[in-house]
């Protein structure tokens, strides 16, 4: 201040958020990627094992060319449920390795 109590410069304080809110940023995209992935899991897998079940239940009740049928069915929706994990599997790893998915502080 200056002799007669007038301001005389000023101070600024300056704090640099890009970095806080790029993480941010990351965490949003990687919550996304994870609920996607979710419903994938949830969805996805659902209709092959649900076909799987009943075509145990087929099974156990049928014979011959019926039975035959329902086996090589069923042998269809297990390779569907296989791709379904592939898929699911390879979609995981790749998101993992674009957003470079490890656990982090916002704060860090």
């Amino acid at each position: 201040f200056t002799p007669d109590g007038k301001p005389d410069g000023y101070i600024t304080i300056h704090n640099d958020i890009t970095l806080r809110k790029e993480k941010g940023q990351k965490i949003i995209r990687q919550n996304k990627i994870l609920k996607n992935i979710a419903w994938m899991s949830s969805h996805e897998l659902r209709r092959p094992v649900a076909s799987i079940l009943g075509l145990i239940n087929l099974i156990n009740e049928t014979t011959g060319v019926e039975r035959d049928e329902a086996i090589q069915m069923l042998n269809t929706c297990t390779q569907q449920l296989d791709d379904i994990i592939h898929n699911i599997n390879h979609i995981i790893e790749q998101e993992i390795t674009e957003e470079n998915m490890l656990p982090q502080s916002i704060d860090d």
